[in-house]
């Protein structure tokens, strides 16, 4: 099913991992809110959900230049 989605699609080397960590990090991004994430994906502890809420250098300049 997976390799279906993808061509149907046009996405090249991406697999189901790729999709969780894209929807993790959308989630915290959305909602700033690890429990979001850990439900929706199924996680027991929310410390493996807790890796959806790095950020990058670029980010952290961002958000402390909107202070």
């Amino acid at each position: 099913m997976w390799d279906e989605v993808c061509r149907l699609t046009g996405v090249e080397d991406h697999s189901p991992h790729d999709a969780c960590h894209a929807m993790g990090r959308s989630l915290i991004e959305k909602t700033g809110n690890i429990a979001t994430a850990q439900r929706q994906l199924g996680h027991t502890n929310a410390a493996y959900s807790i890796q959806y809420a790095r950020i990058t250098d670029a980010e952290l300049a961002d958000a402390l230049d909107d202070r």
